[in-house]
């Protein structure tokens, strides 16, 4: 069966090679993007000097010290869904460790996370083993309002343009621009593209070109409307 995707070659990669690439690729955007003096900053503040500092996609080091002390270094992202208690999450990660290493924290231990400005810092020491725990911000996940002029002027154009459809709408989580400016700028703001979402970031994520030049028309036909209408 003939399948409609834009790069087989590409997207039907089994998983390890698919993140071989993409581990390609990253280290290809850190390097350009190192070359620029506000990102080479911003990524030295978070100990990325070089391309060839991210180990891979889920960034696992390890290695022996002077002293003969192994060091385990992992860092990792996750997205938010809505509402998620990010304070929360930190404080119990925090109690996991200290119990893993056999460390003790004040039964009043909180730990705040802030917006990325500035880490968070939680080192646990055990009698054998000690854990160093840095949090370096969060975006939370942001839910806008359905009930508005930019909203109706996207369901008015998907009804024009595609009569069959039956547009709905779908929870957005992890990091986008949505999560930043939405806050800020207590604006109406949405997400509108062609494909199906449940695909996203998966080998077998892909768009018709014909959902592309219809989501195209969408977007043009809801543009136009919302100006008409002032």
């Amino acid at each position: 069966m003939k399948v409609p995707v834009w790069n087989p070659a590409v997207e039907f990669l089994e998983r390890e090679a698919l993140e071989r690439l993409q581990l390609a690729n990253l280290r290809k955007t850190v390097a350009w993007a190192l070359k620029t003096p506000f990102y080479r900053r911003r990524l030295a503040e978070v100990g990325l000097h070089h391309p060839e500092d991210i180990a891979s996609l889920r960034d696992l080091r390890t290695g022996t010290d002077a002293g003969m002390t192994d060091r385990v270094h992992a860092r990792a992202g996750i997205r938010l869904p809505l509402d998620f208690d990010v304070q929360g999450y930190a404080r119990d990660l925090a109690r996991w460790a200290a119990g893993r290493v056999g460390a003790d924290l004040p039964q009043d231990f909180d730990c705040e996370i802030g917006d990325g400005s500035s880490e968070t810092v939680v080192s646990l020491a055990g009698e054998q083993t000690s854990i160093t725990l840095r949090f370096l911000g969060h975006e939370a996940a942001w839910r806008s309002d359905r009930n508005n002029g930019l909203v109706r002027s996207f369901l008015s154009a998907i009804r024009a343009q595609l009569p069959d459809a039956r547009p709905g709408f779908v929870v957005k989580t992890g990091t986008s621009d949505m999560n930043v400016v939405g806050p800020a700028w207590q604006c109406p703001i949405l997400a509108y593209g062609p494909g199906d979402s449940a695909l996203d970031h998966t080998p077998n994520e892909h768009v018709q070109l014909s959902e592309y030049a219809s989501a195209v028309a969408v977007l043009e036909a809801a543009l136009r409307g919302l100006a008409a209408s002032g």
